[in-house]
């Protein structure tokens, strides 16, 4: 969700999770009918272990375990570099009938003087009849022209 160049992602709600899927292929699972898994049973991801519940209208996301590194994992991006402990909570919701707001609090106090809260916003982008996989290194198909994604 922390990717400010590329935020062409589905959105699947079932009774078990939250279901994200990226243009690039990846998924994020956000599991709405369980807690996380024992700690012997987690090993840090890019994505981390994410969790949620629903508080109305609100996803309230918990991630642990993402690899540790810069938050936006993005070459020349200054970016602040997280440890393995980073904690973070997501609020998702729908502030308007084509737009979703993250409120995002990270807790790293091996990284961060006191938590961090990021709130990013993301427009839905209408006609868009599918997610093409795309390499950002030679096959950059999306464009976004007058607030609307074309593919070329």
């Amino acid at each position: 969700m922390e990717s400010p160049v590329d935020g062409v992602f589905q959105v699947f709600v079932t009774p078990e999770e939250t279901l994200l899927l990226f243009a690039d292929g990846q998924p994020r699972h956000i599991y709405t009918d369980r807690p996380h898994p024992a700690p012997e049973n987690l090993w840090p991801t890019d994505l981390g272990d994410s969790v949620g519940q629903w508080e109305g209208d609100t996803l309230v996301v918990d991630t642990i375990e993402r690899k540790a590194g810069p938050f936006v994992r993005i070459p020349h991006f200054l970016s602040p570099d997280l440890s393995a402990d980073a904690h973070f909570t997501e609020r998702l919701r729908m502030v308007s009938a084509d737009a979703i707001e993250d409120q995002m609090t990270i807790d790293d106090p091996a990284r961060l003087e006191h938590p961090w809260v990021v709130t990013l916003r993301f427009r839905r982008v209408k006609n868009l009849d599918r997610l093409i996989p795309t390499d950002c290194t030679e096959n950059d198909r999306f464009r976004v022209v007058k607030g609307k994604e074309t593919i070329r």
